[in-house]
C-alpha cells in the first residue's frame, strides 16, 4: 500500500513514531480518518447540457443522462466516459437535435443498462454498453431498478410492476393494500416510494408514503418470489 508510507505520526499521539506498535497506530489512525474524506474535483463536458442523472460502474466507467437545448429542440443525450469523465462521447441521441431529454440512468455493470426518456419516451435498454434500444413504453420519473439484466421492478403509485425480460413486458404483482393501526389510529398506504431486490431476484423489500400521523407505522411489503 504505498500511501502507508506518507502517513505521518504525531509525537504526541503514538510515542516517537519508530516501534512497531506505534507505526501501526498511527496508519490505522489514518486510514479511520482518511476513509471518512473526499476530494470532488470537476469534470467538465464542452458544451452547455442540463445533466440530469450520472451513473459510474467504476472509477472510469460511467454515463450521464440529459439535454442541451438549441433550437432544433431538446437534444437529448446519453453519453458516456471511459476514462472518468476527462473525454465524452454520444451514445445515444443528438446534441443539436430535437430528441427528448433523458432522465434516469441505471446499470447493473459496464454492459448491462437502462435509461428512461422524458415524458413517456420509453424504456431504452444495453446489453452490451455500447448500443440501446427502446424495450418498453414508459413514464420517466417511476422509480425503477433491476437485479439481474432480466428482473426488474418499476414503481406507479400503489403498485409494483416486475419484468422478467429484460424491461420488454411488465406485469403487476403487488397493490398496497395494507392497513396500519397505532394507539387506535388507522389508516392505509396509498403510495410506494421506493423498492430494492437483493442480488437473489425472488427477494424484495419496499417501503409506503403518505401515512399521516405515524409515519414509523408505515407497512414495509416484502416479497420471497
Amino acid at each position: 500500500m504505498d500511501h502507508v508510507s506518507s502517513v505521518e505520526c504525531s509525537h504526541s499521539k503514538h510515542g516517537s513514531g519508530t516501534n512497531a506498535d506505534e507505526k501501526r497506530a498511527c496508519v490505522e489512525d489514518g486510514l479511520r480518518e482518511a476513509k471518512f474524506k473526499a476530494i470532488f474535483e470537476p469534470v467538465n463536458y464542452p458544451q452547455d447540457s442540463e445533466l440530469r442523472d450520472v451513473f459510474f460502474v467504476s472509477a472510469d466507467v460511467g454515463w450521464v443522462a440529459g439535454m442541451t437545448r438549441s433550437d432544433a429542440g431538446e437534444g437529448g443525450m446519453i453519453l458516456h466516459t471511459a476514462d472518468g469523465g476527462q473525454h465524452w462521447d454520444v451514445q445515444v441521441g443528438d446534441p443539436h437535435s430535437g430528441t427528448r431529454a433523458f432522465e434516469q440512468l441505471y446499470f447493473l455493470d459496464a454492459t448491462h443498462g437502462w435509461a428512461t426518456e422524458d415524458g413517456d419516451g420509453g424504456l431504452l435498454r444495453t446489453t452490451d454498453g455500447q448500443t440501446w434500444e427502446n424495450v418498453s413504453a414508459f413514464s420517466a420519473g417511476k422509480a425503477f431498478v433491476f437485479s439481474t439484466p432480466d428482473v426488474g421492478v418499476y414503481l406507479d403509485g400503489d403498485k409494483i410492476f416486475r419484468s422478467k425480460d429484460g424491461g420488454r413486458s411488465w406485469t403487476q404483482v403487488y397493490a398496497c393494500r395494507t392497513r396500519v393501526e397505532v394507539d387506535g389510529w388507522r389508516a392505509k398506504c396509498s403510495a410506494i416510494s421506493k423498492a430494492s431486490i437483493s442480488r437473489r431476484p425472488q427477494i424484495g423489500y419496499a417501503t409506503t408514503v403518505n401515512l399521516p400521523i405515524n409515519p414509523l407505522a408505515s407497512p414495509r411489503p416484502r416479497t420471497a418470489d
